[in-house]
């Protein structure tokens, strides 16, 4: 597995069609501004995924090493876990102000499917010790207190770019132009979600290395999602 946008957009289109099985009718274009024929839901889903995947591969993900006293120590590739995605589906929700009879098959694709293919497809790489031996690194909420601000203000940035990038969701239909003044005020709130979804994440990531009777030691670790 690796983090792949595409990959991942694929696997939640897929599951939004199994919510709404006319989306993949959903299509337009507009000759008249160079907009060319797409399905919409799906350059949508396209577009969340990739801001997504831009902006989660550079934060730092911290963790907190407890191993022997035997240097050095490397961690191979481990899966994560984000424990807060209802949470985060519901402020989600709540934000948008959603009532329809959709709302709740929307929230299930671009917030719950997109963050669930996320963690499928990839993993959480942590960097090798100098400090530790053999031992356990522990990622959660408490050794990442800055990451759901750090997260959301990429996404601020990354969001934005995915879909101007799309060239179907400019302002006046122009490919190219600035996210149009709709899309552009709902963008923020997928950005809070995602990063409210990744501050809880968790792993217990085991370090091999020096091994013998010592003293155990604790070191922060940090690493990123691949």
């Amino acid at each position: 597995m690796s983090l792949s946008a595409p990959a991942i957009a694929a696997l939640v289109f897929r599951d939004h069609l199994a919510q709404f099985p006319l989306a993949a009718d959903a299509c337009r274009e507009n000759a008249a501004t160079g907009v060319a024929l797409h399905c919409v839901p799906e350059a949508f889903i396209e577009a969340l995924c990739a801001g997504l995947v831009t902006a989660v591969q550079q934060v730092r993900v911290r963790g907190v090493l407890t191993g022997i006293a035997i240097p050095p120590a490397t961690a191979s590739p481990v899966p994560y876990t984000l424990t807060t995605v209802p949470a985060a589906a519901s402020q989600f929700l709540a934000a948008q102000g959603w009532t329809g009879s959709g709302a709740a098959g929307a929230v299930a694709t671009f917030i719950t499917s997109v963050l669930t293919h996320l963690v499928a497809t990839s993993w959480l790489q942590l960097a090798p010790s100098k400090v530790a031996g053999t031992g356990t690194a522990l990622v959660s909420l408490a050794s990442n207190p800055t990451l759901q601000a750090e997260l959301e203000t990429l996404l601020q940035g990354t969001l934005p770019a995915a879909f101007t990038a799309a060239g179907v969701f400019g302002e006046g239909d122009v490919p190219g132009a600035p996210v149009n003044a709709t899309l552009a005020a709902q963008l923020p709130n997928y950005a809070a979600a995602y990063s409210m979804a990744f501050a809880g994440i968790v792993a217990s990531v085991p370090y091999v290395g020096g091994t013998g009777t010592s003293v155990l030691v604790t070191e922060p670790v940090s690493g990123s999602i691949l």
